[in-house]
């Protein structure tokens, strides 16, 4: 389903199986990773119909667009890149497993497992792996990053929102309970209106932050 920021809903399509992550592909195109069916969709959101259903075999579980690639995240497969026409045409088998992944718009793809605190980053340009903990942070379960490519990490457990602006900068809550914060399952920035959309309330509802 697709709302606008009204929350007047677009339109929907009915997929078969559970879908998990979902990235915007161009203006009228989005991808779907549908774990159990272990399937990649690309859907076509004027018409409402599928453009591709790629077979990839595995739960996927994290989905990016980057240079006319779906890039998705499968546990046992690694990451998986699936061209414009729906062929797979690589694949990265070391970095694997259950990941909540984000890309930023630098290319820097930042993970973290599910269940543990030390984010990961990978550069899919020159390849360059780095990693750090944030202190204070535990079980992260949404990434994203503004336009300044700030990280963004969101705490379920907690309720909070934490920004660090660099790797060797202290992490600091931005938003918390007394923001209505409550249970974070994902987070998103829209870098054109420099808003933070949060999956809140155990994935029961979406709040919009105006950046300050």
């Amino acid at each position: 389903m697709i709302y606008n920021k009204d929350g007047l809903k677009r339109g929907h399509i009915l997929l078969i199986g559970i879908q998990h992550s979902i990235v915007i592909i161009n203006s009228n195109h989005i991808g779907v990773s549908v774990i159990y069916d272990k399937q990649v969709c690309v859907i076509d959101t004027d018409k409402w119909q599928f453009v591709h259903e790629i077979n990839v075999y595995d739960d996927c579980r994290g989905l990016v667009y980057f240079k006319s690639n779906l890039i998705v995240n499968c546990e046992h497969k690694g990451l998986m890149y699936i061209e414009d026409t729906g062929k797979i045409v690589k694949q990265i088998n070391n970095m694997k497993s259950e990941l909540y992944i984000h890309l930023s718009n630098k290319g820097n793809i930042y993970y973290v497992k599910s269940g543990t605190k030390r984010i990961h980053v990978y550069n899919l340009t020159n390849y360059k792996r780095s990693k750090y903990h944030l202190k204070g942070l535990s079980y992260p379960t949404g990434l994203t990053t503004d336009k300044d490519d700030n990280l963004l990490v969101a705490w379920h457990g907690n309720d909070t929102i934490f920004v660090r602006q660099s790797i060797n900068s202290i992490a600091r809550v931005i938003l918390d309970s007394s923001d209505g914060i409550d249970r974070p399952v994902s987070i998103d920035f829209d870098h054109h209106n420099d808003e933070l959309l949060a999956v809140n309330n155990d994935a029961h509802s979406i709040f919009l932050f105006k950046k300050k």
